[in-house]
């Protein structure tokens, strides 16, 4: 093995002329900004920083890109690299401004230097309390919180991540601009001069960042004579000495050593998920997947013993056992985001049952399963020390008897009660899996957003619509009066919308409340577990205010489990018979078929288009739903006759198919992840229900290769002129 000393810059510069790939086996960058800035920081004192392994190779097409592009050339030099991943793409992307690839979008690492730091103090090494939540839930901090937390937690720091108000500290510089700029171009912006006394002491501190381009790596070279098989064993060895790597992450190591091509096939597949495709690729719920079907139990001992045989033959049923699933929690747990969950573990059990059951579920059992999934994910079943003797645990259940009931018995040994009270509630933060089930039990039961009056949801395009929490009684009034476990507990959050967070500030409770009433009457508040009593809306009635809510928030989750035990319908599920009932609204259309003319009773490819029309309309305006079989005036004709009309197989599977493909033809395949199809039996027959959501770009109508612009307006679709169309867009999509 050889070794070579390499400098950061050396490195950097192999990321750009791509001389550094990813083996299959190596996960995606994960390193979150604060890893970064304190890696930045090592650097900058010049502490130890461990070495660098790479494989030379001749072998080309498996390999993976970093999170940041390479800018140059490509040479035809490449080396693999199997540790060290997460600081090279880091050190790339600061030092060359290159943003990384997260989420399938690009964005950059900002970190900022203090030029002011002291040379050493021990608030340099305290972790930031970084939250893992939905990316959703954000919240907007009040002026006079930001300035607080800033002047007391971070004014010592040499490095922090940058932040908006970060960015107007005058001697804060960005660490990217340090490698770009000059010491005049950093420095006389913020009124430095070179004859200024404090020039020389800020263009060491300047001179001494840059230098971290020379820090010095070891680089040891594995020789490419070594088989694939060899390397891989290498690295679960090197990993696994370690807490870098995850079980999961080494298994993955060894289906990929037999199966090149492996993880390139699950991240096709995941991208099906949209918003979720990094959960499902992140988390390896595929492989663990994969090895319970194959073995009937989830450890990973045994996968060094499954050939690439048996993982391809099982691969094809574990990407449809996952996508029923995805499609459970959505339509019937009502979850659209999967990353609010306490644990990936959760979504396995259901995928078992899927697996024994051929994905026909009763409606006894239906309640049973979300039950049991909502139970595990509040009360942390599978956050616990001994998460993966449990999953084993419930799988093996599974398997033997099938029963959802034994499941449910085997929960209750672990968790030791189902019912929440007000004790459960209390002092839980965020990071507790209680905090995602209010947003779950609020959404069901059709809170709103104060101003806007949207139902919640995060689904919402516009930036001022998304989903956020706020502290109902604000941050920067409350921290002279408690602690910071009071002030940050569930009970004193709520969700809104961004627009409306940011409307409220730092303002009393006693003051926007009644704002919110004048427009919105107390509904408003209600929706949102929020008293009347005016007296607890004042800052001295606190404790008061927080012991009612806990007491509401526990019993409304309560409620929302005795209503899926009930069979009683989550508020906001759609009743498809009542909306036949209706008749047409400006949300809701009717079509007889997609593509048989029942007038002349033969195929009519118009029939296609109208449906596309109808379709586009909803996606340039807003949500609504599609009901194909039905006629205008409420009578369900079913589908059969557009059964008839399909290629190969006359079934429902093949109408979903011919769906998809009008899309494809007419519209765009970027606007599937706006449309979901399925098919519901009413009175014997068969009907399409198309659920749209509103798009985040203007959807047109390629017909006969001229592209038409529709909206919906009343209860059909209505076509736009050019000019009109333009005017329509840049006031509907002004992002």
């Amino acid at each position: 093995m050889e070794k070579v000393d390499i400098t950061v810059r050396g490195l950097v510069d192999k990321v750009k002329r791509w001389e550094l790939a990813l083996p299959e086996m190596q996960r995606k960058y994960v390193r979150p900004s604060s890893r970064v800035r304190d890696l930045i920081d090592s650097l900058y004192r010049w502490y130890p920083s461990g070495t660098i392994l790479v494989r030379a190779t001749d072998e080309f097409g498996n390999e993976r890109e970093l999170a940041v592009r390479p800018t140059e050339e490509q040479t035809n030099q490449k080396q693999l690299l199997l540790d060290g991943q997460q600081r090279i793409t880091s050190l790339s992307a600061v030092i060359n401004w290159e943003p990384i690839i997260v989420k399938y979008r690009r964005k950059p690492i900002d970190i900022l230097f203090n030029l002011d730091h002291p040379e050493w103090t021990l608030s340099e090494v305290i972790e930031d309390d970084e939250t893992d939540i939905p990316e959703d839930f954000e919240e907007l901090e009040d002026e006079e919180t930001a300035k607080y937390d800033i002047q007391e937690e971070f004014k010592k720091r040499t490095f922090v991540v940058a932040t908006k108000t970060l960015k107007n500290n005058p001697s804060r510089i960005s660490v990217s601009d340090v490698f770009r700029k000059t010491e005049k171009e950093l420095l006389k912006p913020k009124g430095i001069n070179s004859d200024d006394d404090i020039w020389d002491f800020y263009s060491a501190r300047i001179q001494k960042l840059k230098w971290i381009q020379e820090y010095p790596y070891v680089m040891q070279v594995l020789d490419k004579s070594m088989s694939y098989e060899e390397v891989t064993e290498i690295f679960v060895r090197v990993n696994s000495l370690g807490i870098k790597l995850r079980w999961s992450d080494l298994a993955l190591a060894q289906i990929t050593s037999k199966w090149k091509g492996f993880m390139n096939e699950v991240e096709i597949f995941s991208k099906e998920f949209w918003n979720d495709a990094d959960y499902i690729v992140d988390t390896n719920i595929t492989i663990r997947l994969l090895v319970i079907l194959i073995t009937h139990q989830s450890k990973f001992q045994t996968v060094s013993k499954i050939n690439k045989e048996t993982f391809q033959k099982h691969r094809p049923a574990v990407m449809d056992w996952l996508r029923f699933v995805v499609d459970f929690l959505r339509n019937n747990a009502q979850i659209n985001d999967l990353g609010y969950l306490s644990s990936p573990f959760l979504l396995l059990p259901l995928a078992v049952y899927a697996i024994n059951n051929k994905e026909k579920l009763s409606s006894e059992n239906e309640r049973k399963l979300l039950k049991r999934f909502f139970l595990a994910h509040m009360r942390g079943h599978y956050g616990m020390w001994s998460s993966e003797w449990l999953l084993d645990a419930d799988v093996s259940i599974l398997f033997k008897t099938n029963s959802v009931d034994e499941l449910i018995n085997q929960l209750k040994l672990h968790v030791k009660k189902f019912i929440v009270d007000s004790e459960d509630i209390a002092y839980k933060s965020i990071r507790s899996p209680l905090f995602s089930m209010l947003y779950f039990v609020l959404k069901a039961n059709g809170a709103k957003d104060r101003k806007t009056w949207l139902g919640l949801s995060d689904k919402n395009i516009w930036k001022s619509h998304k989903i956020q929490f706020h502290h109902i009684f604000p941050k920067s009034l409350m921290k002279d009066k408690y602690d910071q476990k009071e002030i940050n507990e569930i009970a004193n959050l709520a969700f809104i919308s961004w627009g409306t967070n940011k409307s409220i500030s730092n303002k009393e409770p006693i003051v926007y409340f009644q704002d919110i009433i004048k427009k919105r009457k107390m509904e408003a508040l209600d929706s949102q577990l929020i008293p009347s009593q005016k007296e607890l809306w004042k800052l001295d009635s606190y404790k008061s205010f927080i012991e009612f809510r806990r007491n509401e928030i526990a019993t409304k989750i309560n409620e929302f489990m005795e209503n899926i035990e009930s069979g009683k319908k989550m508020s906001n599920e759609m009743d498809i018979e009542e909306l036949i009932e209706e008749w047409e609204t400006e949300k809701i259309e009717f079509k007889s078929s997609i593509r048989w003319d029942l007038i002349r009773n033969e195929i009519n490819k118009e029939l296609e288009i109208k449906v596309m029309k109808e379709t586009c309309a909803f996606l340039n305006t807003n949500w609504g739903i599609l009901l194909i079989g039905i006629d205008d005036n409420s009578n369900i004709l079913g589908l059969e006759n557009d059964y008839k009309t399909l290629w190969k197989k006359q079934n429902k599977d093949w109408f979903v198919l011919k769906f998809t493909e009008l899309i494809n033809n007419f519209l765009w395949k970027e606007f599937h992840q706006f449309i979901s199809v399925s098919i519901k039996n009413i009175d014997d027959k068969d009907i399409a229900v198309i659920k749209i959501s509103l798009s985040d770009r203007p959807c047109f109508v390629n017909n006969n290769n001229k592209e038409e612009f529709y909206i919906r307006a009343g209860t059909s679709a209505e076509p736009m002129s050019i000019s009109e169309a333009n005017k329509y867009i840049q006031s509907h999509w002004k992002n």
